[in-house]
């Protein structure tokens, strides 16, 4: 099995931008993805500069904060404060169809090239809470990173993503995947999905069936991490709390990460160009 170790939500805060680039000088993750609409986002464009070997996407966003554009440009994503729906209203908002494709566009447009005015070459796009798995924005997603010639994106398929309350249903390689441009991974698995409420992994993430699905060399597996500190004073409301990035940070830098990744064979790949 080949391995992408990928931190979302660079641009967060100080301290989430913080612990990213320690996992990677620590070895610990081979690409992050940046959140281009936040106050610490331009902070972490400026701190990559100084790892020039980190792989770095985008982590398109329409669901938490303000957008780079206008409101009055993409009427159908932002409340009367301003803000993106959050997560739990976009999601009905999208799948009634109220929510424009053009508007979109148009903010992912500007989120990518704001990290592309500012020096980056993106080495994949990914999403914030996965809109893009929506089947409307599937096409969306593929179609941007085809035309800003970036050559990898996260998986577009939900029964793709790998989740302990249906990992037993699994028990092969899906063989209907069919790898193209841009490259997407076979499987995604979240890693703050697999965490116990005592800070641990829960006793699914070291079961047979995932380890018979994913101990593969054809096998390529997105280990998405979400690094951070339980204190973390700057941080922005959100579904995932310091308390449980601070549970991922720990997870990965154990030798129980370790004992885990020898059990499926995994190659940690130091690039996102998985052909």
């Amino acid at each position: 099995m080949k391995l992408i170790l990928n931190a979302d939500d660079l641009g967060f805060s100080p301290i989430v931008n913080q612990t990213i680039f320690e996992l990677y000088n620590l070895g610990r993750l081979t690409s992050a993805s940046l959140v281009a609409n936040m106050p610490t986002s331009q902070l972490a464009l400026d701190e990559i500069k100084d790892h020039p070997n980190l792989s770095v996407g985008i982590h398109l966003n329409l669901t938490k904060a303000k957008p780079l554009l206008p409101a009055a440009y993409i009427p159908s994503l932002v409340r009367r404060n301003g803000n993106f729906y959050p997560a739990a209203l976009f999601f009905p908002l999208a799948l009634a169809g109220r929510i424009s494709q053009t508007d979109a566009e148009s903010e992912c447009r500007a989120q990518i090239e704001f990290a592309l005015e500012a020096g980056l070459q993106p080495s994949h796009l990914d999403t914030h809470n996965h809109w893009h798995m929506l089947p409307r924005f599937n096409q969306l997603i593929q179609k941007l990173a085809q035309e800003y010639k970036i050559p990898n994106i996260r998986l577009t398929s939900l029964r793709r993503s790998l989740l302990p309350s249906r990992i037993w249903l699994i028990t092969a390689i899906d063989r209907d995947v069919q790898l193209r441009q841009p490259i997407s991974p076979h499987y995604l698995l979240a890693l703050d999905d697999w965490m116990c409420i005592s800070g641990k992994p829960c006793p699914l993430l070291y079961r047979k069936t995932l380890q018979k699905l994913l101990n593969h060399p054809d096998v390529t597996l997105e280990l998405v991490l979400h690094p951070g500190r339980a204190y973390d004073p700057e941080f922005p409301p959100d579904t995932i709390s310091p308390k449980r990035r601070q549970w991922d940070f720990d997870f990965v830098c154990s030798p129980e990460f370790d004992s885990w990744l020898e059990t499926l064979h995994g190659e940690i790949i130091q690039s996102r160009n998985i052909l």
